[in-house]
């Protein structure tokens, strides 16, 4: 049965790795530890992309596994818009968040360093600012962790 706009559901709970909690927090608006989504921005379009994709994929089994949902420390909640909510929404479609805010939270950190590195910091010192400017804590997200990315994007550039 079709929820109306004023029965639809709008407020779900995500479980997510830390560090994605924290960019989330730090990148969107939120209100009363709520984030208050919003179609035109990425984290929008990827929750409507997860709700409208029906599509069997790998990375949703790997993340229903229990080794990987036991890194699902934190959590987060959303307000979806109102089309948003009228969609079928699952929780095993929100959770793929986890991987597309991954992504995009990686894709900062590459051009936080760039830009650190135009201003002559060392990469491991920018990867240290990038951590402190989302006060993650090495059980969050190491600066290991930051530096082999970072690493890893540089070599399939060259």
């Amino acid at each position: 049965m079709q929820q109306t706009h004023e029965h639809a559901r709008r407020q779900y709970t995500i479980p997510v790795f830390p560090h994605v909690k924290k960019f989330i927090n730090k990148t969107y608006p939120t209100a009363a530890d709520c984030v208050l989504v919003d179609e035109c921005t990425d984290l929008g379009k990827f929750i409507t992309l997860a709700l409208i994709d029906n599509r069997a994929w790998k990375e949703s089994r790997d993340l229903n596994t229990p080794e990987r949902a036991a890194k699902f420390t934190e959590s987060i909640k959303v307000m979806l818009t109102i089309q948003q909510a009228e969609m079928r929404v699952r929780q095993s479609k929100l959770i793929r968040l986890n991987i597309d805010m991954d992504r995009v939270f990686k894709a900062h950190l590459i051009t936080f360093i760039e830009s650190k590195k135009q201003d002559g910091y060392p990469v491991r010192l920018a990867c240290r600012k990038f951590m402190e400017y989302f006060n993650l804590d090495e059980s969050e997200y190491s600066l290991d962790a930051a530096y082999k990315h970072y690493q890893r994007a540089v070599l399939k550039k060259d």
